[in-house]
């Protein structure tokens, strides 16, 4: 065994580009790796020292063992994801007060330290820990185990290796299959003590395992550029495909750049139902933990590379311009960032989960989504109506450049209310009293907790409308940015529209077919609409049928039925999306208000969904560009 010091000289023209700190992920290349060439596995002490294991060999094989020294500057690069892309547990017994045998007692939830949300598993996504859980969950257990102050991150999330990490150069023996074990349980563990088992991999493992081995891959050895850096110098002389405005074309040397540093891929996951504003702080006190990390192992480490996506950017925001953050961070890299938040939401708040997704990612998530946080807005609202974090992805004054975005429509399009009207969706649609408000007072606390409900709501309310009255105008520089523009596949709620029509509202016998019954209703009815029938008064004063308040449609789009101020019964249904976006983000609305960052790349293209984007190769190449500029203000030697 051969232990080197922490901080070994940088070899001129002759690094093996980056990996992690605590492992490095091997690179055996046939093209640029001699077949004689034997390497020894590199590894770390706890201390951050770099140790590399070999068994000794025959003195027949004089062949010498290479040990590749890693660079001594190290860029990590931090990764934030989305809401409900970060794992979560109990962090304490969690019970619920019922009436069992005639007396009260209280029923065991979810145990201290017990996973309540991890969408992955081993086998599909569909078997996950908590999809089999929430099967038939009152919306009362739903408000108990998934409040914000009842959950913390878990980092016990699935992981994968690369393939490329599992190749373990060692020479043929006794004990060669127990120490390859050793080394890749090693770097199993590495990756989980640099975040990764606080995320859903499903969504976002396939996409840090491609990064973090394609920055390694930028790597030079015996003077010549590794098969990785060849394929990055291609983009020599490029711009990044869908830029709004055409950037400089990169250089040479700012490709080659990437071999004078190492790119540990960290995961940052955090609690997505508390305020971004406080997930920010955290945030912040992460990345000066990872920076002191690696100059405590005497490697140099300026500043971190930030990697968002969707709400992600707005806790990456608040680290940045809030926190303190933007002393430790080179720059923001903004995916699919619902900048101004995304109508979606407003349709979960009336509707609920049922029916989301884009995608085959986005369809698999959606219906777990559904499972979790309920599939209509009764079994939502105790979920969402607490969350700061949540209702911080609501529509604000910004949204639409501050116009109204929210219309009542008659049969044949005419427009008889649209909202907000004074530029104020917290008045005049989130806190309204009106049949189309996004949160009914009735249904936010179905456990009976000892609490006002509706002073609780209005306060993660005024916490969200806080966040982008402080955050509106206020990005990290330099910022980068890309979003969905997709008018075809992958449409998005910029608007909403409620759909009204006069209707006559029939019974039905039990068993009857009639293609629209819900399961939540106990007795099946039909809609018989007559679009030539007026509609009379003001929307605002209509008022809602009894039963008929949380009710889905075909397609499960949220419905409502009403009486008009005539008393004349009228049918209300949210109609599908038809905006260009990424199938959750609209494109104008909302995603293109990072133009007011003023970022140094910001591309806009269409062909992904919202949750699967860092999936696509044109975002991919996205990402590379904006690395690689990234470092510019990083100094090398010429």
């Amino acid at each position: 065994m051969s232990r080197i010091p922490s901080t070994p000289p940088d070899p001129p023209g002759d690094t093996e580009g980056s990996g992690s700190v605590l492992d490095y992920p091997l690179r055996t290349d046939p093209v640029m790796v001699p077949a004689t060439e034997r390497q020894a596995p590199r590894q770390a002490d706890a201390d951050g020292a770099t140790r590399y294991d070999w068994r000794m060999t025959s003195r027949r094989q004089e062949d010498p063992v290479v040990l590749y020294v890693p660079p001594t500057r190290v860029v990590p690069v931090v990764f934030v994801p989305g809401i409900m892309g970060s794992n979560l547990k109990a962090i304490r017994d969690i019970e619920l007060s019922v009436v069992k045998n005639g007396g009260r007692t209280r029923e065991l939830l979810a145990s201290r330290g017990e996973r309540v949300w991890n969408v992955d598993s081993t086998t599909s996504p569909l078997k996950a820990d908590n999809s089999t859980r929430w099967l038939n969950a009152s919306a009362a257990k739903r408000q108990l185990i998934l409040h914000k102050d009842a959950v913390a991150v878990d980092d016990r999330g699935h992981i994968e290796l690369h393939s490329n990490d599992l190749v373990v150069p060692l020479p043929v023996g006794n004990n060669s299959d127990r120490q390859r074990k050793q080394v890749l349980a090693n770097r199993l563990a590495d990756k989980r003590a640099r975040g990764w088992g606080t995320i859903s991999w499903y969504s976002y493992g396939p996409f840090l395992n491609w990064l973090e081995q394609t920055l390694a891959g930028a790597t030079y050895r015996e003077g010549r550029p590794s098969m990785g850096m060849q394929d990055l110098l291609r983009r020599v002389g490029r711009s990044p495909d869908g830029a709004e405005t055409a950037p400089p074309v990169l250089t040479d040397a700012q490709v080659r750049k990437l071999a004078h540093f190492r790119f540990p891929v960290h995961a940052a996951g955090y609690n997505w139902l508390q305020s971004n504003m406080d997930s920010g702080a955290e945030l912040a006190a992460q990345i000066r933990r990872i920076r002191q990390q690696y100059t405590a192992q005497g490697l140099s480490c300026e500043k971190v590379i930030v990697i968002t996506h969707s709400m992600g950017g707005l806790v990456a925001r608040a680290a940045s311009q809030l926190h303190g953050g933007d002393q430790d961070i080179l720059s923001v890299i903004h995916g699919v960032m619902p900048t101004d938040g995304a109508a979606a939401f407003y349709k979960r708040f009336v509707g609920g989960f049922d029916g989301e997704g884009e995608g085959v990612l986005g369809r698999v998530l959606g219906e777990i989504a559904a499972r979790v946080l309920g599939p209509s807005a009764r079994e939502t609202t105790p979920v969402l109506g607490f969350g700061p974090g949540p209702m911080e992805l609501a529509p604000n004054r910004h949204y639409n450049g501050g116009k109204p975005w929210l219309f009542i429509t008659s049969a044949n399009g005419k427009v008889l209310k649209q909202l907000p009207e004074h530029g104020d969706p917290y008045r005049e649609i989130y806190q309204t009293d009106a049949w189309w408000q996004a949160i009914n007072p009735e249904w936010l606390n179905p456990a009976k907790r000892e609490i006002n409900p509706l002073e609780e709501h209005l306060l993660a309310l005024d916490q969200a409308a806080e966040y982008h009255e402080k955050l509106a105008h206020r990005f990290h520089q330099p910022t980068f940015a890309y979003y969905g523009n997709d008018a075809r596949k992958h449409k998005a709620w910029g608007t909403v529209t409620w759909r009204a029509v006069a209707a006559s509202y029939v019974q039905l016998a039990a068993g009857s077919q009639d293609g629209m019954a819900n399961p939540t209703v106990s007795n099946h009815a039909k809609w018989s609409e007559n679009a030539q029938k007026p509609l009379h008064g003001d929307p605002a004063l209509w008022r809602v049928l009894p039963g008929r308040t949380d009710v889905a449609a075909n397609q499960a789009l949220p419905e409502r039925g009403l009486h008009d101020s005539s008393g004349q019964p009228v049918r209300c249904v949210v109609q599908p999306p038809t905006d260009p976006g990424d199938g959750t983000v609209p494109a104008a609305e909302s995603a293109a208000g990072v133009r007011r960052g003023r970022p140094v790349v910001l591309c806009r293209a269409g062909g992904y969904d919202h949750q699967g984007s860092y999936n696509d190769a044109g975002v991919r190449e996205f990402v590379l560009d904006s690395v690689l500029r990234s470092l510019d203000p990083l100094k090398v030697p010429a």
